[in-house]
């Protein structure tokens, strides 16, 4: 006896995971809640490198020791760099592989971008290949 697929299970299945997809995955620019950026230096080691791939997700509550993507008015750039204490309703961040904390302290939200979720390693070294012209002009 042979089984039939259903194609009613299938379909709550499919449109079930593209709904969670968006959700969790999809960026600013599209609605949702997560930034996809490349880190380019050093302050952040070990734990990151150059080129790693970060995911950043907007809400929740920050906290001291995460790492959060900021706007840093003074470097006018984005920023990763975790949380090392709150003072009123300011936080205090700095590098993990700096000796210095940070000048620009944002204001609670109003300059957090968001909390690092999850890195993918030297992604940015990858994406920095493929995107690269293999012969260079002369």
């Amino acid at each position: 006896m042979r089984h039939r697929l259903r194609p009613l299970p299938i379909l709550i299945a499919l449109v079930s995971a593209i709904v969670l997809a968006y959700v969790y995955l999809a960026p600013t620019t599209l609605g949702g809640s997560t930034v996809y950026s490349f880190t380019y230096g050093t302050s952040i080691e070990p734990k990151l490198h150059k080129g790693d791939l970060i995911v950043v997700r907007k809400g929740g509550t920050p906290a001291v020791g995460d790492a959060v993507l900021y706007n840093n008015r003074d470097l006018r750039q984005h920023v990763l760099h975790r949380i090392i204490r709150v003072e009123g309703d300011r936080f205090v961040l700095k590098g993990d592989n700096n000796a210095f904390i940070d000048t620009f302290q944002p204001t609670t939200r109003a300059d957090l971008v968001g909390k690092l979720w999850f890195k993918v390693g030297a992604a940015g070294r990858v994406t920095g290949w493929a995107a690269s012209p293999s012969v260079q002009p002369s």
